[in-house]
């Protein structure tokens, strides 16, 4: 573009540019984080697992149990 291009004539063919990139398949960021990604899914998964798994054993735990009465707080491990 040239120094006698107007502000928004720059705008428009810029908003031109991005319309014609988002048109064409897999150009959207918008429509990739809507939060389908199987990595992330399964990073997920996985936390969820071990989180899921020192609940079960804190509940199991004899020094948790003792923390707990001590001071009062239903979920210290």
């Amino acid at each position: 573009m040239s120094d006698s291009t107007s502000n928004r004539e720059k705008k428009r063919v810029i908003r031109d540019g991005v319309r014609q990139l988002k048109s064409k398949p897999g150009w959207d960021p918008s429509a990739r984080s809507n939060g389908t990604d199987p990595n992330r899914a399964l990073r997920d998964l996985s936390q969820r697992e071990r989180t899921d798994k020192a609940m079960d054993g804190a509940s199991e735990c004899e020094a948790c149990l003792k923390a707990r009465a001590s001071s009062g707080d239903a979920t210290a491990l």
